[in-house]
């Protein structure tokens, strides 16, 4: 059986369900004690909801993917900001975003002001979305020396 692996910059990732907000990290420990909390955890799609991700490179985006997928056909609750990513890493994260655009109920971007205006000139539909949040945020600026 494949294991559910996922590199530690990814662990930034966070879910909830309910009020009770936990670590990636943590969910996929226990999926680790034994194949019923493997299965029951994996398999609980609600418990992929609620996510909350600050992409910084590619394994950030793939985790999103993962997760993305795990949350089966649900409304999903994503709360996205990006801290110096690559332009790629940008691009392919909102192009998963725009992929479950008929699921999202809550989304809040925190992107830089570039990727703001490319993304209001793309065709998305958002049908059951309730709450849109758009953080525009400047390119950060470099550290002081």
């Amino acid at each position: 059986m494949a294991k559910f692996l996922v590199s530690p910059p990814a662990r930034r990732l966070t879910f909830s369900k309910g009020c009770c907000m936990r670590n990636l990290g943590d969910l996929l420990t226990a999926t680790q004690v034994c194949q019923k909390w493997r299965g029951s955890i994996l398999n609980d799609a609600q418990l992929w909801t609620t996510i909350e991700v600050t992409v910084q490179c590619a394994r950030d985006v793939e985790a999103l993917a993962r997760v993305l997928g795990l949350s089966k056909k649900l409304p999903l609750h994503i709360r996205m900001e990006f801290e110096r990513p690559s332009a790629a890493s940008e691009e392919a994260a909102l192009e998963q975003i725009l992929g479950v655009s008929s699921r999202c109920a809550v989304l809040c971007l925190g992107i830089p002001h570039a990727l703001y205006v490319g993304l209001v000139n793309r065709p998305a539909v958002f049908p059951i979305l309730r709450r849109l949040l758009f953080l525009p945020i400047d390119s950060l600026s470099p550290e002081p020396s």
